[in-house]
């Protein structure tokens, strides 16, 4: 991995005067472009026999949030043998206290004369401890590594000599990938981004009404910008079509030219990056058809705003940075700052997850029983024992009886383990999607949990899709270290080392997937409204905002089934609740129960509201439980209805 130049620019962030215009931009931006476009490293290859392995760009920056994506270009230069190969992460383990991933790994196979894109999704927790790439090719371990370095997460925890103590880490410098474009856009205005070079510092102005001391200076007046220091900026030197790629950055940059010519599954893993909370800016005016869930769209000075699933998308007429004001700047500042606070303030532990989310009703150890259980043992291995075999005049019995009542005693405890918990897994997930019917596309954020009695031998499955947040943050020694295994062969497959017997693991998930179930909606004519259920699964309850905002419900609709609506006396309220809010909420639970308790705060026209017992856009990642506890609540975007009406 190559070491990002932010680094050294970024060592310090300075706050913004709350009564004064934003400071600008210092050097340290111009100083990382004119190192990034400087640099033009190439790629290396290493060839095993008849494969050839390339490396692809590394992700620069340091992040506290979202998967980073390695690709590998794996080159069969064989004329007739297909090969199978396996890359894992990391070749050489290194051991550091706390959770890691101890392997990474993805298998393809490789036709003769074929080459295949390869792509190891690493999580930000827990991270990888290790280094270099582990090469097997049909089943057969190679010799040489390729030699590789992963992208370290921020640390959530410090060791010493015999003890470990969790801490939380002071957040990161919001992370914003610059395209080449927008970067040499940005090096072309140095009035606007890098006027303020200067190492001594700026006079300070007087209070207001207060006349300048004699023979002192008026400060120079700054110029509108974003706070020098305050942010990491990587330039992307390829464009992923997985928006999982994209989870790390808290914003992108691109300009509209860059934009219209990308491929259009790139295009769309943006889009994708959007809906699920993230952050875009697209300098110069484009066509923004494609963004899905849009729920305001707001245009203010030549600039539009357009609030998409869980994010925000802003579109600035032009780069012409000089006749941007404070207040351009300072949407940016509040986007790129809310999108890293999501991830920041949202970090549980295992007990605070449970807490949340639960999975099961008691976490702790039934101390009292184990103690009784102990007692009664005692007495009866010992005491008792010894007083019934006297009155029987068998005290050598002592030899067998002694090791049969303590495997009685066993067999007691484990099948009272098996009747009150059994062999199979508990289930628990909480989820909100967003449905566009028009795009076909769904965004969902959610909760998902796990408790098995045994260690379960598949581990956990989801979908290439879904951002998969284990949530055993700052755990320190209590918690224990696991050793974690991931693999992307077949799908998102969660191995081994995160769950353990009799301990939840939960997880806070999102994705954002093509779906073509749907509501249809129906005004009859009588004025009332249909609909029928389209969503696969049974609906508990249904609300629907016709478009003068009045609110019609019904209940209890079987998947498939066809049912009227009764209106209501709840409306929309005139600003109602944005879904972007939930997302930035310190607890999703609450928020998702809020929505389910008040619909109309959140509803606008033309939207409607399903609950349901079921999830139908979450995964059950864990195959073998048999006890769900599963609620989701699905907001669907549907034009169908304003047209009829």
């Amino acid at each position: 991995m190559v070491e990002n130049p932010w680094d050294r620019f970024t060592s310090s962030v300075c706050s913004a005067d709350k009564d004064g215009p934003i400071s600008c931009l210092r050097c340290g931006l111009v100083g990382f472009l004119l190192l990034v476009l400087a640099s033009s490293g190439q790629a290396l290859s290493t060839t095993f026999g008849d494969i050839e392995i390339t490396l692809g760009p590394a992700p620069k920056g340091t992040s506290s949030h979202g998967y980073f994506e390695y690709v590998f270009h794996v080159v069969n230069n064989s004329t007739d043998r297909p090969h199978l190969v396996t890359l894992s992460i990391p070749a050489e383990k290194h051991f550091l206290p706390g959770d890691s991933i101890r392997e990474l790994r993805r298998t393809v196979q490789v036709g003769p004369k074929e080459t295949a894109l390869l792509s190891l999704l690493q999580p930000d927790h827990p991270p990888i401890h290790g280094a270099d790439v582990a090469v097997t090719i049909d089943g057969r371990r190679q010799e040489r590594e390729i030699i590789f370095k992963p992208n370290e997460s921020l640390r959530r925890y410090y060791s010493r000599p015999g003890y470990l103590t969790s801490f939380s880490p002071t957040p990161l410098a919001p992370l914003i990938l610059l395209s080449a474009r927008a970067a040499r856009d940005i090096q072309a205005h140095p009035l606007q981004w890098g006027d303020f070079l200067k190492s001594s510092p700026t006079p300070a102005a007087p209070p207001r009404g207060a006349a300048m001391p004699p023979g002192a200076k008026a400060p120079p007046p700054s110029k509108p910008g974003l706070p020098s220091g305050a942010y990491q900026f990587a330039m992307a030197e390829t464009w992923s079509s997985n928006w999982l790629a994209y989870s790390r950055y808290d914003g992108i940059v691109v300009t509209a030219e860059e934009l219209n010519t990308l491929p259009a599954e790139v295009r769309t893993a943006l889009w994708q990056y959007v809906e699920t909370g993230g952050a875009l800016l697209v300098l110069g005016k484009t066509d923004l058809r494609g963004l899905s869930a849009v729920s305001e769209t707001k245009k203010d000075g030549g600039w539009l705003g357009v609030w998409a699933g869980f994010g925000i998308c802003r579109v600035s007429p032009d780069t012409n940075y000089d006749t941007w004001d404070d207040k351009c700047f300072a949407w940016l500042a509040d986007d790129w700052k809310n999108t890293t606070a999501i991830w920041s303030s949202t970090q549980r532990n295992t007990f605070q997850a449970n807490e949340e989310c639960p999975v099961i009703d008691d976490l702790g150890i039934p101390v009292k029983g184990l103690f009784v259980l102990m007692i009664l043992f005692s007495l009866g291995i010992g005491p008792i024992n010894i007083w019934v075999l006297s009155r029987l005049k068998r005290r050598i019995w002592l030899l067998w009886t002694t090791p049969v009542f303590s495997f009685c005693t066993c067999v007691a405890v484990f099948g009272y383990m098996l009747i009150s918990e059994g062999w199979s897994g508990r289930l628990r997930s909480e989820a909100l999607t967003l449905l566009d019917e028009a795009t076909h596309r769904a965004t969902t954020i959610g909760w998902t949990g796990v408790y098995s009695p045994l260690t379960p031998a598949d581990g956990l499955h989801f979908r290439y899709e879904t951002e998969v947040i284990p949530q055993r943050f700052f755990e320190g020694l209590e918690g224990g270290a696991r050793s974690c295994i991931l693999d992307w062969s077949q799908d998102q497959h969660f191995a081994a080392g995160w769950v353990e017997a009799r301990v939840p693991a939960l997880f806070k998930v999102r994705k954002s997937e093509l779906r073509r179930e749907r509501i249809a909606l129906h005004l009859e004519g009588d004025g009332r409204w249909s609909m029928v259920n389209g969503l696969g699964a049974a609906i508990r309850r249904f609300w629907y905002a016709d478009a003068k905002g009045q609110i019609h419900a019904a209940e209890d609709i079987a998947a498939g089934a066809r049912t009227m609506l009764k209106l209501t006396e709840k409306e929309c309220p005139a600003a109602p609740v944005t879904f972007q809010s939930v997302l930035a909420s310190v607890s999703w639970m609450a928020k998702m129960k809020d929505l389910a308790e008040h619909p109309q705060n959140y509803l606008r026209p033309g939207l409607y509201l399903a609950e349901m017992d079921e999830t139908p856009f979450l995964e059950e990642p864990l195959r073998s439980a048999q006890k769900r506890n599963l609620h989701a609540l699905v907001v669907g975007f549907s034009q169908q209805g304003e047209k009829q009406e």
